[in-house]
């Protein structure tokens, strides 16, 4: 599996997610898992940026499985205050949840 680190990239916001994801490929295996997350934190809330990507080789085609969160969190009390699943969800299972969620 591939974290931040060992992609040799930092993700910086959603914008940096999708160019990752885009570029990603799979190379020489069938199938690999790449993750990170992201925290930013100012004086009354952190946000919290947690995305992964199932890759795999379907019939000879890469097949992305994105999977992005964001979470702010109130610092004060430590809840929640909101959770976003990005638009660019396709499921994280594999094929079979690569429906529309809503």
């Amino acid at each position: 599996m591939e974290s931040n680190f060992e992609i040799g990239r930092d993700i910086e916001n959603y914008d940096d997610i999708l160019g990752l994801i885009s570029e990603t490929n799979l190379k020489d295996v069938s199938c690999k898992r790449i993750f990170g997350f992201k925290i930013s934190e100012s004086e009354t809330t952190s946000t919290l940026l947690c995305w992964q990507c199932n890759l795999a080789d379907i019939n000879g085609f890469d097949t992305k499985l994105p999977t992005t969160v964001i979470l702010e969190i109130e610092n004060a009390n430590r809840t929640i205050k909101s959770v976003e699943l990005k638009e660019n969800f396709k499921g994280s299972q594999g094929m079979p949840c690569a429906r529309l969620f809503s």
